[in-house]
């Protein structure tokens, strides 16, 4: 816009520097050379918006739903983290908490009752098995995405920590 308005004062000036005569076929031209100037400055912005849309991946990450997932990975695991907090069902055996700290989600366990810790620590293979099939299922594609990390810890009744584990999108080797 700017460059048409600068065209017409340009064409003004000419029009007080050439005699009466050719006034308006130097109007004429210097409007005809402003309308094709903008022309090709609306055009070659164009060609580079589509070309770059194209090739760019924000448009796949948009398709996706990635775009900006990054700065509200933590809201949104908060969010996660309060939600399966309320869905606990504590029993007879253990409590357990659920927290967010940054990308990672925090479990505590708290045994109620004395157990076998022998026993316990024998089984605990297994348990890292099961949590980290269920955090590599293709259903639980959010929290790799987020890349967030599970963390298990487990205490017992006096809040003495007995073990804990990790398990983060790296674990997961499909993906």
């Amino acid at each position: 816009m700017i460059a048409v308005l600068y065209l017409f004062i340009a064409a003004r000036f000419f029009m007080v520097a050439v005699d009466r005569g050719k006034a308006s076929a130097v109007v004429g031209m210097v409007c005809l050379a402003a309308v094709a100037a903008t022309a090709a400055n609306a055009l070659s912005v164009w060609a580079y918006l589509d070309c770059k849309t194209a090739t760019s991946s924000c448009t796949e990450q948009l398709a996706k739903g990635q775009f900006g997932l990054g700065r509200r990975a933590e809201s949104m695991l908060k969010a996660f983290a309060r939600d399966t907090e309320n869905d606990l069902n504590n029993n007879e055996l253990w409590d357990v908490s659920v927290r967010a700290e940054g990308r990672s989600l925090l479990f505590s366990n708290r045994f109620r009752k004395p157990m076998d810790t022998n026993y316990f620590n024998s089984r605990l293979n297994g348990l890292q098995k099961i949590m980290r099939d269920a955090y590599c299922a293709e259903d639980n594609w959010l929290l790799r995405r987020l890349k967030a990390t599970e963390t298990f810890t487990y205490y017992s009744p006096d809040g003495e920590r007995l073990t804990g584990f990790s398990i983060a999108p790296a674990d997961c080797s499909q993906w």
